[in-house]
């Protein structure tokens, strides 16, 4: 089954850490950058963040263009974003403007995909998809709570499929009524 990406969606936030770039490939194959809102991806990578390296290997697996964001990047349809190395990152709902900002880790992680997560909750839920992949810590699930009480369509890869289970076991302990998505892909 794919999981068919609701209309009037806007943006996409996909998180994930420890064994989570093999499910961001199936997650995302069956989508056309032609039919796609912006992707904002931030994976936490080991030994420090390289988001060119990210990107680097998101060109390998989809066919999407991969951009690091800058402070005041505008998202574009089509395109793929991730995190500047060691900055949070957050996004206007209004303008899906990039805002980065230096300070301590969040939920033990810089960027924090909670931060992520929540910088779109209010007005602009409605109009955004999150989506938590592997990981072996919890970062992510107070942000994809906050969101899915928002309104935001919220999905978990399934922990019983994830390599490291925490990050989406613990999404779904805070929120049971998430999507589980088994397999783990989207379509538009």
């Amino acid at each position: 089954m794919i999981y068919k990406i609701p209309a009037g969606i806007r943006r996409i936030l996909i998180g994930g850490s420890a064994g989570s770039m093999e499910q961001v490939g199936r997650l995302l194959r069956d989508l056309r950058p032609d039919s796609t809102p912006p992707i904002v991806l931030l994976v936490h990578i080991e030994g420090g963040y390289q988001q060119t390296r990210l990107c680097e290997v998101v060109a390998q697996m989809l066919p999407f263009p991969c951009e690091v964001a800058q402070h005041g990047t505008q998202l574009e349809p089509g395109k793929l974003y991730t995190p500047h190395a060691h900055y949070h990152l957050l996004i206007e709902p209004d303008t899906n403007t990039c805002r980065l900002f230096d300070d301590e880790p969040f939920s033990y992680a810089r960027p924090s995909i909670d931060l992520l997560f929540g910088s779109c909750v209010g007005q602009g839920a409605a109009r955004t998809a999150a989506i938590l992949l592997s990981g072996a810590n919890e970062d992510g699930a107070r942000g994809m709570q906050e969101l899915h009480a928002s309104g935001a369509f919220c999905a978990v890869a399934d922990p019983a499929l994830s390599l490291f289970p925490t990050m989406p076991a613990a999404a779904l302990k805070r929120t049971p009524a998430l999507h589980v998505l088994n397999p783990v892909r989207l379509g538009t």
